[in-house]
């Protein structure tokens, strides 16, 4: 089983500044259990948390200590955006509300039940086809075939940050970015020697992550 991840001495660090710190703390700050959603609709947040589940199972690296991955994306929907989008979808929530629900629809359609209840083999299926872009819907309020695969990029890129910028999943994995130095004095990398660590470097403690 891994161990859950111990995120007390990785931000005491002096590698990592007050302002780091404080985003950091920001960010380890549980989700509530009865989050409702406040940019998505009930019914595209439920079939979001299905998805995030399938796209980026995490008991390898957080054991039994999931984050709501889906909660996260639609607090970060609600934040400043990067100011980038496909010309071919609409804004980023509406892109989100659409994609979500072409999901649901295409799992309907095709099996004649909802996306969480499908199978993992099904779902799985469905999620290549959309990726590829072999799968979509022609409507009003959803994204055709070409747009889902647009879409998709997105789906997995938002997913997979708000995974990663998590403080508990660095500590896991061992990675140091937010140790580039103390508010007092510059603290940098002197060694950067491939394979090797700095002593105040975390240890990964999942072990397919350790140097």
């Amino acid at each position: 089983m891994t161990p859950t991840p111990n995120i007390t001495d990785f931000l005491s660090s002096d590698h990592i500044s007050e302002r780091t710190r404080a985003i950091l703390q920001q960010r380890a700050t549980p989700v509530p259990e009865d989050y409702a959603p406040a940019q998505l609709s009930p019914e595209s947040f439920r079939i979001l948390r299905s998805v995030t589940d399938d796209l980026l199972p995490q008991e390898s690296v957080l054991g039994t200590q999931a984050l709501d991955l889906a909660a996260r994306i639609d607090m970060s929907l609600a934040g400043k955006r990067d100011g980038w989008r496909y010309a071919e979808l609409p804004s980023d929530i509406q892109a989100w509300e659409a994609g979500l629900l072409t999901i649901a629809d295409l799992a309907f359609t095709q099996h004649g039940s909802s996306y969480p209840d499908l199978t993992p083999e099904q779902r799985g299926t469905l999620l290549d086809d959309v990726t590829k872009g072999l799968a979509g819907i022609d409507q009003a309020n959803r994204l055709t075939a070409p747009q889902m695969k647009l879409w998709t990029s997105d789906l997995r890129a938002e997913t997979v940050a708000c995974f990663m910028s998590h403080p508990a999943v660095q500590c896991a994995l061992g990675i140091s970015s937010s140790m580039t130095g103390g508010d007092n004095v510059f603290q940098g990398f002197a060694n950067v020697t491939p394979d090797t660590k700095e002593a105040f470097e975390p240890e990964a403690i999942v072990a397919e992550a350790r140097v």
